[in-house]
């Protein structure tokens, strides 16, 4: 018999393959996806957060504004949307062609995103298949 939904743990998060940086007494992990997108979570999953990194020269990347970059905001973690995930927001910190995979960007996007005095700017929504 498996036990009740209320008894079980949360699961851990995956650090296998990601590095790990301890900003502001919590811990984070973080990797790059192929290079292209950067992938930042706390070590309680409620903050998760997705950046680009890399523009490719076609359709839609290419006519993207060059003055911010979205972040995809997935945990309920993120002062200022109270409790909303699955958001886009505009990151006015990295401009195009800004932000790598190093952790001094890793700490400056998680310092702006729990900053609780930024404006937050929402620019969509993330629609999941089986939503529609």
């Amino acid at each position: 018999m498996l036990p009740r939904a209320s008894v079980c743990q949360p699961m851990a998060i995956r650090t296998q393959r990601r590095r790990k940086i301890h900003i502001d007494g919590r811990d984070f992990v973080w990797h790059a996806n192929d290079e292209w997108t950067l992938h930042v979570a706390s070590a309680d999953k409620r903050f998760v957060v997705s950046i680009p990194i890399v523009f490719p020269p076609f359709p839609p990347w290419d006519a993207m504004a060059v003055d911010h970059l979205p972040v995809l905001v997935s945990g309920p973690e993120f002062p200022g949307l109270g409790g909303r995930k699955d958001v886009w927001v505009r990151c006015p910190v990295f401009k195009k062609g800004d932000l790598g995979s190093s952790p001094g960007s890793v700490r400056k996007l998680v310092e702006w995103c729990l900053d609780p005095e930024k404006q937050v700017e929402v620019i969509g929504t993330l629609v999941r298949r089986d939503e529609s």
